[in-house]
């Protein structure tokens, strides 16, 4: 879907204190997406958000590498159809 050689498209979206910025950076096969968070000793969320127009198989999946360094919390990834209504998450804690 995105092997991250250009980064355009890719939105930081943050709640309360918490700040995001992202940038591209070098992964274990090529380009990677990096996002550096801060939270400020608070709550709230980060989301790196790129809108993609795909049409998928019945049967399809999808694959990520993850690494990093960051006190722990959840990972999610959403897939949201065009309404937005209808989301496909994963949540991992």
């Amino acid at each position: 879907l995105d092997d991250f050689a250009d980064i355009t498209g890719w939105l930081p979206v943050a709640s309360g204190e918490a700040k995001l910025t992202i940038s591209r950076d070098r992964g274990s096969a090529g380009s990677a997406l990096r996002l550096d968070f801060d939270f400020h000793g608070g709550g709230g969320f980060v989301v790196a958000r790129k809108e993609l127009s795909l049409a998928l198989p019945e049967s399809y999946a999808f694959r990520l590498r993850l690494r990093g360094a960051a006190p722990a919390n959840h990972f999610e990834v959403k897939f949201c159809d065009p309404s937005g209504r209808n989301v496909w998450w994963y949540r991992r804690e």
